[in-house]
């Protein structure tokens, strides 16, 4: 199960596509990630991501911890 840690959000869903994450949010207030991490504690760093909710967009510049595997750059 993919956890996010954040404030005053609720996750609906999570999708990944190369290096871009889309978050279908109930509501869009205060947002504020720490990380995702995955089931496996894979680490890779993802260079953006999109949250979509009821009624605003907005783009968080950096998300940490997320899907795929270790990746040494």
């Amino acid at each position: 199960m993919i956890q996010l840690i954040n404030r005053k959000t609720i996750i609906h869903e999570i999708t990944k596509s190369h290096n871009h994450i889309t978050f279908n949010c109930i509501f869009l207030q205060q947002i504020t990630f720490s990380r995702i991490t995955s089931s496996m504690g894979t680490d890779q760093q993802i260079h953006s991501a999109e949250l979509i909710t009821d009624s605003k967009t907005t783009k968080a510049s950096k998300i940490n911890r997320a899907f795929g595997s270790k990746t040494n750059q």
